[in-house]
Protein backbone atom coordinates (compact mmCIF):
# COMPACT_ATOMS: atom_id res chain seq x y z
CA UNK A 1 0.00 0.00 0.00
CA UNK A 2 3.05 2.33 0.81
CA UNK A 3 4.31 1.54 -2.65
CA UNK A 4 0.80 2.71 -4.32
CA UNK A 5 0.50 5.82 -2.36
CA UNK A 6 4.86 6.85 -2.79
CA UNK A 7 4.45 6.13 -6.59
CA UNK A 8 0.96 8.07 -6.91
CA UNK A 9 2.42 10.99 -5.33
CA UNK A 10 5.50 11.02 -7.03
CA UNK A 11 3.17 11.19 -10.37
CA UNK A 12 1.50 14.30 -8.91
CA UNK A 13 4.98 15.75 -8.30
CA UNK A 14 5.85 15.27 -11.74
CA UNK A 15 3.09 16.42 -13.02
CA UNK A 16 3.11 19.51 -11.21
CA UNK A 17 6.97 20.18 -11.73
CA UNK A 18 6.68 19.81 -15.65
CA UNK A 19 3.42 21.72 -16.33
CA UNK A 20 4.50 25.07 -17.19
CA UNK A 21 1.62 27.65 -17.94
CA UNK A 22 3.83 30.90 -17.18
CA UNK A 23 5.75 31.67 -20.37
CA UNK A 24 8.37 34.91 -20.07
CA UNK A 25 11.03 36.80 -20.98
CA UNK A 26 13.39 39.41 -19.27
CA UNK A 27 15.03 40.23 -22.92
CA UNK A 28 12.12 41.22 -25.65
CA UNK A 29 12.82 43.56 -28.20
CA UNK A 30 11.29 47.00 -28.79
CA UNK A 31 11.46 49.52 -31.52
CA UNK A 32 9.60 53.00 -30.93
CA UNK A 33 9.52 55.10 -33.73
CA UNK A 34 8.17 58.79 -34.08
CA UNK A 35 9.14 62.60 -35.46
CA UNK A 36 11.89 64.92 -33.63
CA UNK A 37 12.42 68.46 -35.22
CA UNK A 38 10.81 67.20 -38.17
CA UNK A 39 12.67 63.83 -38.66
CA UNK A 40 11.89 60.97 -37.98
CA UNK A 41 13.90 58.61 -35.50
CA UNK A 42 13.88 54.97 -34.08
CA UNK A 43 14.39 54.26 -30.42
CA UNK A 44 14.80 50.45 -29.29
CA UNK A 45 15.26 48.92 -25.75
CA UNK A 46 16.23 45.06 -25.49
CA UNK A 47 14.49 45.17 -21.64
CA UNK A 48 11.20 44.12 -22.23
CA UNK A 49 9.86 41.96 -19.37
CA UNK A 50 6.89 39.88 -20.93
CA UNK A 51 4.94 37.12 -19.35
CA UNK A 52 2.13 34.73 -20.71
CA UNK A 53 -0.46 32.38 -18.96
CA UNK A 54 -1.14 29.85 -21.03
CA UNK A 55 -4.35 29.05 -18.61
CA UNK A 56 -6.00 32.54 -18.45
CA UNK A 57 -4.63 33.79 -22.35
CA UNK A 58 -3.27 36.80 -20.28
CA UNK A 59 -0.43 38.99 -21.51
CA UNK A 60 1.56 41.43 -19.12
CA UNK A 61 4.60 43.12 -20.22
CA UNK A 62 6.53 46.02 -18.68
CA UNK A 63 9.80 47.68 -19.60
CA UNK A 64 11.42 50.52 -17.61
CA UNK A 65 11.67 54.16 -19.80
CA UNK A 66 15.40 54.31 -18.57
CA UNK A 67 16.30 51.15 -20.59
CA UNK A 68 15.59 52.80 -24.13
CA UNK A 69 17.36 54.42 -26.17
CA UNK A 70 17.19 56.61 -29.26
CA UNK A 71 20.76 57.94 -30.12
CA UNK A 72 19.45 61.20 -29.80
CA UNK A 73 21.62 63.11 -26.94
CA UNK A 74 18.01 65.16 -25.80
CA UNK A 75 16.07 62.60 -26.03
CA UNK A 76 17.84 60.47 -24.20
CA UNK A 77 18.43 62.78 -21.49
CA UNK A 78 14.82 62.74 -21.20
CA UNK A 79 14.31 58.88 -20.89
CA UNK A 80 17.31 58.82 -18.47
CA UNK A 81 15.20 61.41 -15.80
CA UNK A 82 12.30 58.98 -15.77
CA UNK A 83 14.74 55.79 -15.70
CA UNK A 84 12.92 53.97 -12.69
CA UNK A 85 9.43 54.76 -14.42
CA UNK A 86 7.69 51.68 -15.73
CA UNK A 87 5.30 51.08 -18.53
CA UNK A 88 3.42 47.88 -18.12
CA UNK A 89 0.88 46.33 -20.25
CA UNK A 90 -1.90 44.26 -20.16
CA UNK A 91 -3.80 42.18 -22.45
CA UNK A 92 -5.97 39.16 -23.20
CA UNK A 93 -5.73 36.94 -26.49
CA UNK A 94 -8.59 34.97 -27.87
CA UNK A 95 -6.85 32.13 -29.26
CA UNK A 96 -4.88 28.99 -28.16
CA UNK A 97 -1.41 29.79 -30.20
CA UNK A 98 0.82 27.45 -28.38
CA UNK A 99 0.67 23.78 -30.18
CA UNK A 100 3.46 23.00 -31.95
CA UNK A 101 1.64 23.72 -35.44
CA UNK A 102 -1.14 26.32 -35.79
CA UNK A 103 -1.83 28.61 -38.89
CA UNK A 104 -0.56 31.95 -38.57
CA UNK A 105 -3.06 34.51 -36.43
CA UNK A 106 -3.49 38.02 -37.42
CA UNK A 107 -5.55 39.35 -34.85
CA UNK A 108 -6.90 43.51 -32.94
CA UNK A 109 -6.46 42.75 -29.67
CA UNK A 110 -7.13 45.71 -26.90
CA UNK A 111 -4.35 46.33 -24.44
CA UNK A 112 -4.59 47.91 -21.15
CA UNK A 113 -1.09 50.33 -21.17
CA UNK A 114 -0.38 51.98 -17.60
CA UNK A 115 2.12 55.12 -16.94
CA UNK A 116 2.39 56.30 -13.91
CA UNK A 117 -1.30 56.90 -13.09
CA UNK A 118 -2.81 57.03 -16.58
CA UNK A 119 -4.10 53.80 -17.60
CA UNK A 120 -5.31 54.21 -21.63
CA UNK A 121 -7.09 51.36 -24.08
CA UNK A 122 -5.42 50.97 -27.36
CA UNK A 123 -5.93 48.81 -30.09
CA UNK A 124 -2.57 46.80 -31.31
CA UNK A 125 -2.33 44.40 -33.92
CA UNK A 126 -0.69 41.41 -32.93
CA UNK A 127 0.18 38.45 -35.21
CA UNK A 128 1.25 34.86 -33.80
CA UNK A 129 3.83 32.87 -36.30
CA UNK A 130 4.69 29.38 -35.84
CA UNK A 131 7.70 29.06 -37.15
CA UNK A 132 9.76 26.16 -39.21
CA UNK A 133 9.78 22.62 -37.70
CA UNK A 134 13.62 22.92 -38.62
CA UNK A 135 13.92 25.71 -35.65
CA UNK A 136 13.99 25.52 -32.14
CA UNK A 137 11.65 28.14 -31.92
CA UNK A 138 8.02 27.67 -31.93
CA UNK A 139 5.83 30.99 -31.79
CA UNK A 140 6.52 34.33 -32.26
CA UNK A 141 4.60 37.34 -31.57
CA UNK A 142 4.91 40.55 -32.98
CA UNK A 143 3.38 43.92 -32.37
CA UNK A 144 2.25 46.45 -33.11
CA UNK A 145 0.13 49.90 -31.71
CA UNK A 146 0.00 53.96 -32.35
CA UNK A 147 0.15 55.98 -30.03
CA UNK A 148 -0.06 59.46 -28.74
CA UNK A 149 1.68 60.73 -25.76
CA UNK A 150 -0.66 63.20 -24.72
CA UNK A 151 -2.98 60.44 -24.16
CA UNK A 152 -0.79 59.22 -21.46
CA UNK A 153 0.01 62.64 -19.85
CA UNK A 154 3.38 62.91 -21.06
CA UNK A 155 4.68 66.99 -20.77
CA UNK A 156 5.62 66.30 -24.63
CA UNK A 157 8.42 68.69 -25.54
CA UNK A 158 7.49 71.20 -28.73
CA UNK A 159 10.18 69.50 -30.97
CA UNK A 160 8.59 65.82 -30.46
CA UNK A 161 5.69 64.57 -32.00
CA UNK A 162 3.19 63.12 -29.42
CA UNK A 163 2.11 60.48 -31.90
CA UNK A 164 4.97 57.13 -31.67
CA UNK A 165 4.58 53.87 -33.19
CA UNK A 166 5.87 50.83 -31.04
CA UNK A 167 6.43 47.68 -32.27
CA UNK A 168 7.62 44.27 -30.43
CA UNK A 169 8.78 41.13 -30.85
CA UNK A 170 8.79 38.14 -29.13
CA UNK A 171 9.82 34.29 -28.69
CA UNK A 172 6.76 32.79 -27.04
CA UNK A 173 8.16 29.22 -26.52
CA UNK A 174 11.08 27.12 -27.57
CA UNK A 175 11.08 23.97 -28.41
CA UNK A 176 12.76 21.03 -27.00
CA UNK A 177 15.60 18.84 -27.82
CA UNK A 178 13.84 15.87 -29.82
Amino acid sequence: MRTILLLASLICTCKICYSQNIYRTLSGHVLISGEFNDSAFIAESHELEFHYDSKTRNIYGKIKIGSINSGILYLDSILLKNIESIVSIESYVPVDFLTWEHKEYNLNVPIELKFNNTTIKILSQIKFTHTDKLTTFTCVMEAALSLDLVDLKVDVPDNLNSKINVQFLQLILRRENQ
